[in-house]
């Protein structure tokens, strides 16, 4: 009996580590090339400017909401990332349900993304703080912080708000809703409050948008990206500077990305 039982546990084991599909399987657009790319590690990326954001996207629905939205602007962009991320050796002893639940709660520490980094183009392609404070809210003001909340299981829809002070736009509010079925997360950040650059108004509330596609695959982890700026060009040209907010918003979702892998591996 007990010999049953072990062969049971090692064929209920073996459907789980294959139940998960290839990358390659989910997202049918990508070339040979494209993934040679992911594998070794590298980021693909695309924009509305001259290239093709939906190229690189998995088949969700929340993505191509998102995307559908970006295309129909009048006015705005946006820019895409993909990139596929290794598991962490810790989740060997995971059940698939342990690691859903841990890329979900990684999510949401967002006073992780206090001190992350980017590479500015203002500062020379350098490496330089991207948030100097950042953390949850309880409500829409920026005063009342909490402490990263975290779940014990997976909820289908949560929103949050939250607040980050980063180098290039001041102090402001997002609003943050996750979604999540399957095995996918997609993490949506919209801006509450208006985006300054040197005291100059620069993005009205809710213009911005970000979001994060996460599906667990055989190979790894697929991350993809994306930002939009609505009623804006790529480029602002103020009286004394050229703000290049294409780069910037691409900057932000690598650093984003960047920050998952950082956060997984702890």
């Amino acid at each position: 009996m007990k010999k049953v039982l072990v062969i049971l546990s090692l064929i209920l084991l073996s459907c789980s580590l294959f139940a998960l599909e290839s990358f390659k399987d989910v997202v049918v657009t990508l070339t040979n090339e494209e993934c040679s790319t992911l594998l070794s590690g590298e980021l693909l990326s695309e924009n509305t400017t001259d290239g093709d954001i939906a190229h690189i996207a998995p088949p969700s629905v929340s993505v191509k909401e998102k995307i559908d939205y970006v295309l129909g602007l009048k006015k705005g962009f946006g820019v895409a990332i993909s990139s596929l991320l290794p598991y962490p050796e810790s989740w060997n002893k995971m059940t698939e349900e342990e690691q859903m639940l841990k890329l979900y709660n990684t999510l949401l520490s967002i006073s992780t993304q206090k001190d992350l980094t980017y590479i500015s183009h203002r500062a020379g392609d350098k490496e330089k703080t991207l948030f100097e404070d950042s953390s949850m809210l309880s409500s829409s003001n920026k005063k009342d912080r909490i402490e990263d909340p975290t779940v014990t299981a997976v909820p289908e829809y949560a929103e949050y708000y939250a607040y980050q002070k980063d180098t290039s736009f001041g102090g402001n509010v997002y609003l943050l809703k996750y979604k999540a079925q399957d095995n996918e997360i997609f993490m949506e950040i919209s801006n509450y409050s208006e985006l300054k650059f040197m005291g100059i108004g620069l993005v009205a509330p809710g213009k911005v948008n970000m979001a994060l596609d996460i599906i667990p695959t055989e190979e790894g982890i697929y991350v993809y990206a994306m930002a939009s700026v609505k009623d804006k060009t790529p480029k602002i040209n103020l009286v004394f500077y050229t703000v290049d907010l294409e780069l910037s918003f691409y900057n932000r979702i690598v650093a984003l990305r960047n920050w998952l892998n950082q956060e997984l591996n702890k």
